[in-house]
């Protein structure tokens, strides 16, 4: 809809994993690669290099089927580095306390191992969002449709809950 229009002509970082907009999503795309005119970052995670992936700032290359141990790995980044919003958890998340704990499970070192992903492109990415003002993340059916869809989906959300990046444009 034309929140997601408003959200990209505001982001500063798009995360695009399991999607090529450019050749999926023309419209979407040319908005996309407006606002990369003007600045934005992008970073696409897909295990094939698409045309979305050619012109992105970051591409992850990983392996097929580990999209979840990327987002829970950046996430871990994210928290270890302090880049998250305390405030918005506390008012709009329930069980963040268990969040930490889980978290260790996903250092950058065992994330690179799962995804085939040098560390360094993973801190890359974890540092692109947490210094991104507004981020967003952009996903379709290459995401959800795998063993572990929900779960896939539902670590995009923990991202994005984590760092206050829900419930308005950008």
């Amino acid at each position: 809809g034309t929140q997601d229009f408003a959200s990209v002509e505001q982001a500063d970082v798009m995360l695009v994993i399991g999607a090529n907009p450019t050749d999926a999503h023309p419209v979407f795309a040319s908005r996309m690669k407006r606002r990369m005119r003007a600045g934005a970052k992008v970073i696409v995670a897909d295990p094939r290099r698409t045309t979305t992936a050619e012109k992105a700032d970051l591409y992850l290359a990983i392996r097929p089927g580990t999209d979840l141990a990327l987002l829970n790995g950046i996430l871990h980044l994210l928290v270890e580095g302090g880049a998250i919003d305390k405030e918005f958890i506390a008012e709009h998340a329930q069980g963040w306390e268990a969040m930490p704990e889980f978290l260790t499970d996903y250092p950058p070192d065992r994330v690179a191992e799962i995804t085939g992903l040098a560390e360094a492109d993973i801190r890359t990415a974890a540092a692109m969002i947490a210094a991104a003002g507004d981020w967003m993340t952009c996903w379709t059916m290459g995401l959800n449709q795998s063993t572990h869809g929900t779960w896939n989906t539902n670590a995009i959300c923990n991202l994005h809950l984590a760092t206050g990046a829900i419930c308005r444009a950008g």
